[in-house]
């Protein structure tokens, strides 16, 4: 048992990439913690609304790609190495992403027209 522990210890290409991992789950708690208040005040939806939206729908799509890679992974046999790099470029893509929702945005018309307790606008 200790045996095959060191041997995993040494495997580079697993401790670099569950470090990437750690390190990308820690960055990405904050903003996935805080993605209901934000739709709910981005995008004035109510609680219930943005806490399907993140948490439901969040699970649906994560079981889907876990199920998909599952089946990739099984049917193809890559080997770790490209396993890796396919972490690293979908991690990228990911913060690519994650970067670029600061430079999406509403008129400023948008904002300043306040919202009803019913949903409707009240500059009719």
């Amino acid at each position: 048992m200790i045996k095959t522990f060191k041997r995993v210890m040494h495997n580079r290409t697993l401790m670099m990439n569950n470090f990437a991992a750690v390190f990308y789950f820690l960055g990405y708690m904050p903003y996935w913690i805080f993605l209901p208040k934000y739709i709910e005040t981005q995008y004035r939806q109510s609680a219930s609304a943005s806490s399907l939206i993140t948490g439901s729908m969040g699970l649906v799509f994560s079981a889907v790609g876990i199920l998909l890679s599952g089946i990739v992974i099984s049917k193809y046999k890559p080997k770790a190495r490209s396993l890796a790099a396919w972490n690293v470029l979908v991690g990228f893509i990911s913060v690519s992403g994650i970067i670029s929702y600061a430079y999406l945005g509403c008129s400023d018309m948008d904002n300043k027209i306040p919202l009803l307790p019913n949903g409707d606008s009240s500059s009719e």
